[in-house]
């Protein structure tokens, strides 16, 4: 949840944050990079989601909660970061992605 939740905070702010927080800890790095681990989660939650689809597999949980928050965080991923090196990969996943929720609905 905290990591999620950096998505939506400016990145001097959480850098000014960590800094004031957590500066020795051993988890600096963790929340010092939360928006790439954060959207790298999100990526291989959908990617899991898809690769299951695409070979008929039934999921696991009856519910689309989960691929649909991973879809939102690479959305807000995506309007934070436009020019990111995986920002194509991340809008095929997201145009992708929700057509197998609906099939599974």
């Amino acid at each position: 949840m905290l990591l999620r939740n950096c998505l939506l905070v400016s990145d001097e702010a959480i850098r000014i944050a960590v800094e004031d927080h957590a500066a020795g800890t051993p988890w600096h790095q963790v929340t010092r990079n939360g928006q790439a681990i954060v959207a790298n989660s999100a990526r291989s939650m959908a990617k899991m989601f898809m690769e299951g689809h695409d070979l008929g597999s039934r999921p696991v949980l009856h519910t689309v909660t989960a691929p649909l928050l991973a879809l939102s965080v690479l959305s807000v991923h995506l309007i934070r970061h436009p020019t990111s090196r995986l920002a194509g990969s991340d809008i095929s996943v997201s145009d992708s992605g929700p057509r197998g929720c609906l099939c599974v609905c």
